[in-house]
């Protein structure tokens, strides 16, 4: 026997309700595109859980109440296909962000990252095959800009393991040329008569971990040596020397010359680089004081030499060495104040 049907006044109401919930999961899920296009999260996204609704029967009702913004929250994720255009919008913007994050994280961490291009070349050696490596330095509480290296395969079909640098924008002040020699050895050119006897021998195998390896303790070492020097310029009030990045590529900086008009603290006229690399210093005393001192590529001090009106002033190099490291050689030069102006 069938039941009466409800009367009208309480569909009325059962519509309203439903109105107000939709409302309510619309307001909500507009809080949370918000909330998720204002922040990038770096964390993997929770797993999908995998709890399908039973299915129903043919006894069971198909009258099903709407969630509350409460349940809404607590729902499992849907598919793709099953989502709204609002929500699939939400949720692929998030997967961006995760991305970007977790590049941004590996990139801090690592300091060398690999990706792929095409030489636009029509008549480039293995297609236009290209990888590339990018190598970063940390220096100063901030990232310089990177210097990349293009790689490809001379003889794909001979040797399709082999690697050849194709180009870069590494310094002329870095070794590139010994490290690539050392690292990623080249194979002989084959001679014309096939008889030649290096043409025969195996080619020696590459390391191409170990050269990006090398190369980024290069250049990180050549820009904390610059770094180091700038700040005991800064120490005496001089001015910092000239960023790398305003020299253009393929040429090697050319040290500073003397200011001899300007004058720092201390009784130190002037400090100033020896070479491009950043491997030794110049020291200008007020008197007429001149030294040199050499350091490592770890910072290290490994030579000094000062003279003055006498001649070599070996407790002064005494004094200065036995600091051991850049680091601390403002500490020796404060101690060293000589009074009084004058030329050797």
């Amino acid at each position: 026997m069938l039941s009466p049907p409800p009367p009208h006044n309480l569909i009325t109401s059962e519509t309203a309700q439903i109105r107000e919930q939709i409302r309510a999961q619309s307001a909500l899920l507009l809080s949370l595109r918000a909330d998720l296009s204002a922040t990038q999260p770096i964390s993997p996204a929770p797993p999908a859980r995998s709890q399908q609704p039973p299915r129903q029967g043919p006894s069971q009702t198909s009258h099903v109440l709407p969630a509350t913004p409460a349940q809404l929250s607590r729902a499992p994720p849907t598919t793709t296909q099953e989502q709204s255009p609002l929500l699939r919008d939400v949720v692929e913007k998030g997967a961006a962000d995760r991305n970007y994050g977790r590049e941004a994280l590996y990139r801090l961490g690592a300091g060398a990252t690999m990706f792929e291009v095409k030489d636009p070349d029509p008549f480039a050696v293995d297609e236009g095959k290209v990888v590339g490596v990018r190598i970063e330095a940390f220096v100063e509480d901030k990232f310089l800009p990177p210097y990349y290296i293009l790689l490809n395969r001379p003889r794909p079909t001979t040797l399709p393991h082999h690697l050849r640098i194709h180009k870069h924008t590494i310094p002329a002040v870095i070794p590139l040329e010994h490290l690539a020699a050392l690292h990623l050895p080249q194979p002989a050119a084959p001679s014309p008569d096939h008889r030649s006897i290096e043409s025969l021998k195996p080619p020696k195998p590459q390391d191409l971990p170990r050269l990006v390896r090398s190369l980024r303790h290069e250049v990180t070492s050549y820009h904390l040596r610059r770094s180091h020097i700038n700040a005991l310029r800064k120490t005496f009030n001089l001015k910092p020397l000239p960023l790398p990045s305003d020299i253009p590529l393929g040429r090697s900086p050319a040290p500073p010359a003397p200011a001899q008009s300007s004058k720092g603290s201390h009784g130190i006229r002037d400090i100033s680089l020896v070479d491009a690399a950043a491997m030794g210093i110049r020291i200008e005393w007020v008197d007429g004081r001149i030294g040199r001192v050499g350091i490592g590529k770890g910072g290290e001090l490994t030579r000094c030499v000062v003279f003055g009106r006498e001649g070599k002033e070996r407790e002064v190099e005494r004094l200065i060495l036995r600091v051991e490291r850049v680091e601390r050689l403002a500490d020796v030069l404060k101690s060293l104040e000589f009074e009084g102006e004058g030329e050797v």
